[in-house]
């Protein structure tokens, strides 16, 4: 799901990032046109504060190995990226851990 979360969103930003050569100011006024699109940046923004908070305060708990790429995802791709790395993480470590 990692992998999908990565390619979905981008097979989006590459060619409008090319088209537009990678004029990032342009991509934030085309994000805020209209009260749609901002509901959904402000839906994602939330969601992935929300998550970091989450992870930040997991981490405390329960160390996750290699979560800061939970983190890296997070940021550089968004909540579909992070969200899902994270988890595998998780539960990759709470099998060890059970082992």
């Amino acid at each position: 799901m990692t992998l999908v979360g990565t390619v979905v969103p981008y097979a989006f930003f590459v060619p409008w990032a090319i088209e537009h050569d990678f004029n990032i100011p342009l991509l934030f006024v085309q994000n805020s046109m209209t009260l749609a699109d901002r509901f959904f940046t402000a839906d994602l923004v939330i969601t992935g504060v929300c998550f970091l908070i989450y992870m930040l305060v997991r981490e405390r708990r329960r160390h996750v190995p290699y979560y800061g790429l939970a983190i890296v995802g997070l940021l550089l791709v968004g909540i579909s990226c992070g969200l899902p790395l994270y988890y595998y993480l998780e539960e990759r470590q709470r099998l060890k851990d059970a082992a």
